[in-house]
C-alpha cells in the first residue's frame, strides 16, 4: 500500500531540519522517545512520504545505539512480507545521528482499534491475528525473533479500495538475532547486559522473565496475549497492577479460558477450540506451546473456517487515518524496556498501571535504574527480585499448611490421650 500524501495537513518543524544534507526533508515530528525520534519525512527526488527514525544527537557517538537501530533496521529489510512493515534505506545525517526509513502507513495501531471499539468480534480479532502469525514466520525463519508483541506493536492498516484491511507487525527494536546466514546482516555487537528482562511486563512470556533462551515460541507466547487482549478486551493478568505480581503471573498462573470472560454476544463464536489454541500458546513451558508462528497460524485458520456467521455486520473497521487523529505508529509503544532486574525490588508499592510507561522506555533501550518508573526505593538498597520456586504456588502452600495441621492435632491428641490414662 503506498501512502498518501497530505499536503495540506503537513505542519513546518519548529526548529532545522534534522535531515538537512541527506535526501530527505523532514515535515514533522510523529514521536519522541528516550533513545530517538521519529519523522515524517518526504523524498527529496521522488516527492514519496516516508517514516525516518533517527537517534537522538546526544547519543549520536554511542556505538551501542548505533547498533541497535542497526540490527533493527537489517533485521526488517532482510525479509519480506505484507505484513512487515519495510525499510527502505539507512544511513547517517552529517552530524552523525544513525537513521532508517520506512514505509509510511495509515491507520490505527491494534491498541487504539481495542480502544475505539471495545473487544473485537473473534472472527475479526482471528483474521489479524493470522496476518501477524503469517508475518512472525517470516521473521522468525530468518533467525529474528521481536520478543515485544504488543497492542502498540502491530498496526491495522486502513483499507483499500474495499479489500480487508492489512495487519503489519512494527518495531523490532528489541529483537533477538538467533542466527544470521547473511554476511551483509551480521549479529548485534553489543549483548544484551546479563541480569536485564527484555520486553513488555504484560506480554513477556516466562522465558524471558528467567532471562533464559527464546526462539519462535517466544513469539508464540506473546501473540496469544495480543489474541487474548483482543477477544477479551484486556490482558489475563490485567488484576495485577505491579510488576513483580505480574512477572510470576507469567511463571505460574493458569490464564482462564477466554470464552468465560468475552462479551455474552461473541461468546457463540468462541468455541472450545478456541479457548484450547489460545491457551497451549500460553503454556509456561515452551515444549508445551505451538512450536512456531506457522503452526498456530494453521489452527486459528482451521477454527476460523468452524466459525458461524455473524448475525448482524461485525461494527468498527471505518478505516479512519492514523494522521492526524492519534499518535504515530512508528514510535514504540507503551513500556517496551530493557528493565535491569534489581529495580524490580522496589515496584511492590508502585500501584500505577504498568502500561503508563515514562516516555525514557520508548525504542526499547536500556534504561537507567533510578529513571525506569518502577523504582521508588533510591539507591536500590532492597536484594534483586527474583522468581518465587515452584513450591511457592497457591496449591504447594495448601498441602503445606493442610499438613502441618494434622501434625500439630495428633500431638496434641495424643498429650490429651496420655493426660487422662488411655496410653500409658
Amino acid at each position: 500500500m503506498g501512502p498518501t500524501t497530505q499536503p495540506n495537513t503537513e505542519e513546518p518543524l519548529a526548529e532545522s531540519d534534522p535531515l538537512a544534507g541527506t535526501g530527505y526533508t523532514a515535515v514533522r515530528r510523529l514521536g519522541v522517545g528516550g533513545m530517538g525520534e521519529v519523522f515524517e519525512a518526504r523524498h527529496m527526488g521522488l516527492g514519496k512520504l516516508v517514516v525516518v527514525k533517527l537517534i537522538h544527537l546526544a547519543i549520536a557517538d554511542d556505538p551501542k545505539f548505533a547498533d541497535r537501530l542497526r540490527v533493527e533496521a537489517q533485521a526488517l529489510a532482510s525479509v519480506s512480507s505484507p505484513h512487515l512493515v519495510s525499510v527502505t534505506d539507512i544511513g547517517r545525517t552529517p552530524d552523525g545521528r544513525a537513521f532508517f526509513v520506512m514505509e509510511r502507513l495509515q491507520g490505527v495501531t491494534f491498541r487504539h482499534a481495542l480502544a475505539e471499539r471495545g473487544p473485537i468480534h473473534p472472527r475479526e480479532a482471528i483474521t489479524w491475528t493470522i496476518q501477524v502469525l503469517d508475518g512472525l514466520e517470516v521473521a522468525n525463519r530468518a533467525g529474528i525473533i521481536h520478543r515485544d508483541i504488543k497492542l502498540d506493536n502491530v498496526f491495522l492498516c486502513d483499507p483499500v479500495a474495499g479489500q480487508a484491511p492489512i495487519v503489519k507487525v512494527l518495531d523490532f527494536g528489541v529483537a533477538k538475532v538467533v542466527q544470521s546466514t547473511d554476511a551483509s546482516f551480521p549479529a548485534p555487537k553489543y549483548a544484551t547486559e546479563e541480569g536485564s528482562l527484555v520486553g513488555s511486563p504484560r506480554y513477556v512470556s516466562p522465558e524471558q522473565v528467567r532471562q533464559g533462551a527464546v526462539d519462535a515460541r517466544t513469539d508464540v507466547y506473546g501473540v496469544g496475549m495480543l489474541l487474548y487482549q483482543l477477544l477479551v478486551g484486556h490482558d489475563p493478568f490485567s488484576h495485577y497492577r505491579n510488576v513483580p505480581e505480574l512477572l510470576h503471573a507469567h511463571l505460574v498462573e493458569i490464564p482462564r479460558a477466554p470464552s468465560a470472560v468475552v462479551p455474552r454476544q461473541h461468546a457463540p463464536y468462541c468455541l472450545p477450540e478456541l479457548d484450547h489454541v489460545i491457551l497451549k500458546a500460553l503454556a509456561k513451558n515452551p515444549a508445551d506451546r505451538h512450536q512456531s508462528a506457522e503452526e498456530f497460524a494453521y489452527y486459528l485458520r482451521h477454527i476460523l473456517a468452524r466459525l458461524p456467521e455473524p448475525t448482524s455486520p461485525i461494527p468498527g473497521g471505518n478505516g479512519t487515518s492514523i494522521i492526524p487523529r492519534t499518535a504515530p505508529v512508528h514510535a514504540t509503544g507503551h513500556g517496551t524496556a530493557i528493565i535491569p532486574l534489581p529495580s524490580l525490588a522496589g515496584a511492590a508499592n508502585d500501584h500505577r498501571p504498568i502500561e503508563e510507561a515514562p516516555a525514557d522506555l520508548h525504542y526499547g533501550e536500556e534504561v537507567p535504574p533510578v529513571a525506569n518508573g518502577f523504582d521508588n526505593v533510591p539507591g536500590h538498597t532492597q536484594p534483586m527480585w527474583t522468581p518465587p520456586s515452584a513450591g511457592a504456588s497457591p496449591r504447594g502452600l495448601f498441602l503445606t499448611v493442610m499438613v502441618g495441621t494434622a501434625v500439630v492435632f495428633a500431638a496434641v491428641l495424643l498429650a490429651l490421650l496420655r493426660m487422662i490414662g488411655v496410653l500409658g
